[in-house]
C-alpha cells in the first residue's frame, strides 16, 4: 500500500499553488495588459500571492473562484475589497449568511460591472495601487 506523508502533501500542495500563481500570472498580463505593465513579473508575483490569500480569508479557495477575485483585483486594484469606498465588498465577501463563497463573489463582480456601466464605480490606475517590493513577502515556500 502506497503511504504519502503529511510533508510530501504539503510539497504537492506548494507544487500545485506555484503552478496555479504561474498560470494566473499568464492569463492575468494576456487580459489586463496595460493594467499590469508597471509591474515587473516579481512584482505581479507577489500581487498574485497576496490576493489570492486574502481571496481564501474569504473562503474562495477554488481555482475558479481565486481566478474570478484576481480578475476583480486587476480590474478595481490590488486592494479592491479593502479599500474604503469599497467597504460593501469586504463587508459582502466576509457574511457567510448571504450564501456560500462563490455566490456572494459573484454578486460582488456582477454588482462591480453594473457600477462600473453606470459609471457609479472605475476601473483603478493600478499604478495608484500600494506599492509592491519583492521583499515583503515570504517566498521560501516556493522551492
Amino acid at each position: 500500500m502506497l503511504v504519502i506523508r503529511r510533508e510530501q502533501m504539503e510539497v504537492f500542495r506548494r507544487l500545485a499553488r506555484e503552478q496555479f500563481e504561474n498560470q494566473m500570472s499568464d492569463h492575468l498580463r494576456k487580459f489586463f495588459p496595460a493594467q499590469l505593465a508597471h509591474l515587473d513579473d516579481r512584482q505581479l508575483s507577489v500581487c498574485i500571492t497576496r490576493a489570492i490569500d486574502r481571496a481564501a480569508g474569504y473562503g474562495l479557495t477554488t481555482r475558479r473562484s481565486c481566478g474570478h477575485f484576481l480578475n476583480l483585483a486587476a480590474t478595481f486594484g490590488w486592494d479592491f475589497d479593502t479599500r474604503e469606498e469599497n467597504a460593501w465588498i469586504g463587508d459582502w465577501l466576509s457574511n457567510p449568511e448571504l450564501g456560500p463563497p462563490a455566490s456572494r463573489l459573484l454578486h460582488v463582480a456582477e454588482r462591480c460591472k453594473s457600477l462600473l456601466r453606470s459609471g457609479r464605480m472605475r476601473p483603478s490606475s493600478l499604478e495608484n495601487s500600494p506599492p509592491v517590493q519583492p521583499a515583503e513577502v515570504d517566498l521560501s515556500r516556493r522551492q
